[in-house]
């Protein structure tokens, strides 16, 4: 910007528009005249000024002068108002990361184009993933108390969601059971309600024989609270040593705060499902110690360490990674 542009900056927040040459600066000034005049603002900035100024304007008036001005995520965030409003604002699915279009689908309804990039998402994430399991049994908590805070409503349900499609994409088969008994497929909504009754489902998750179940949770099992546990402890006892992961949806500020369902059961925090790797890569030592280690294999051989390694020096590592041994 030029000296002059931020001279003008300065002079239109101490409340002087005369003279203005910024497009955006002009625009403000004259929206108060004429709502028109505001087309290039944002729509927040814009719907302030109708509540101020134009009072027998609407909002429906704002956002279609203001559509070719939204940002990816005004374009999802706007969708019921423009449905409301009967203003076309269109947005791609592929813009967005599968959380967020879930906690959308929840608001405007799950159609086939979202449902189709939640799976395309789902394949391409597990692709870049170090493991894949035979047969993964999955149980997804859908209780009442996954819906959240409402501060961030359907954000807990839509995270299980998400780990639900990218873990079924990990196994060459899936089996999914519902906290209500039910067997759900991949890319579906389901509406939170109940109590949380896990017990039921890990066993009937156990006898399809899976080679991993991974349960998808915030934690709070109440019906009866605590027989998670003894339904794990009996089945240790009778010899079933399929590993079992807790996964908890979180936001990043919760992470050290999961509630475990058991101590024998090792639970991993989830805020961005598309980031749990290394958390797989634990789950598949468990599940084949020798398909552990090649998926360990192929992940540090991709980077470069293990040819570098072999050559008897590490001459690279990933990005972000802490070196504290260099072989020489």
């Amino acid at each position: 910007m030029t000296v002059t542009g931020w001279r003008q900056c300065v002079r239109f927040i101490l409340g002087d528009e005369d003279g203005l040459t910024l497009r955006r600066l002009a625009a403000y000034r004259d929206a108060k005249h004429d709502l028109a005049a505001g087309r290039l603002l944002p729509f927040e900035t814009l719907e302030g000024l109708r509540g101020r100024f134009h009072r027998d304007k609407t909002s429906a008036q704002v956002l279609k002068l203001t559509r070719n001005q939204l940002t990816a995520g005004q374009k999802i965030g706007l969708q019921r108002k423009a449905a409301e409003s009967d203003v076309a604002v269109e947005f791609d699915p592929a813009k967005y990361d599968a959380v967020r279009l879930y906690v959308y689908a929840y608001e405007m309804g799950l159609s086939e184009a979202i449902r189709a990039e939640l799976l395309r998402k789902a394949r391409d994430t597990a692709e870049r993933l170090p493991v894949r399991f035979e047969h993964a049994g999955i149980l997804l908590d859908v209780s009442a108390s996954m819906v959240g805070h409402e501060t961030q409503a359907r954000r807990p349900i839509s995270v299980a969601l998400t780990l639900r499609d990218l873990l079924a994409e990990t196994a060459e088969r899936a089996t999914i059971v519902t906290t209500d008994g039910r067997l759900a497929p991949a890319a579906e909504l389901i509406e939170p309600a109940g109590d949380t009754s896990l017990a039921a489902g890990l066993v009937a998750l156990l006898r399809r024989a899976p080679d991993v179940v991974f349960v998808l949770t915030d934690g709070y099992e109440n019906a009866p609270a605590g027989r998670f546990a003894e339904v794990v402890r009996a089945v240790r006892r009778m010899g079933v040593q399929t590993p079992i992961h807790q996964l908890s949806p979180v936001f990043a500020a919760e992470a050290r705060g999961i509630r475990s369902l058991c101590d024998a059961v090792p639970g991993l925090p989830v805020s961005k499902p598309e980031a749990i790797g290394l958390g797989l890569l634990k789950a598949l030592f468990e599940a084949d110690v020798d398909r552990g280690a090649a998926a360990l294999l192929g992940m540090v051989s991709g980077v470069g360490i293990l040819p570098a390694m072999e050559q008897g020096k590490l001459e690279a590592y990933p990005t972000g990674t802490e070196v504290t041994h260099v072989v020489s």
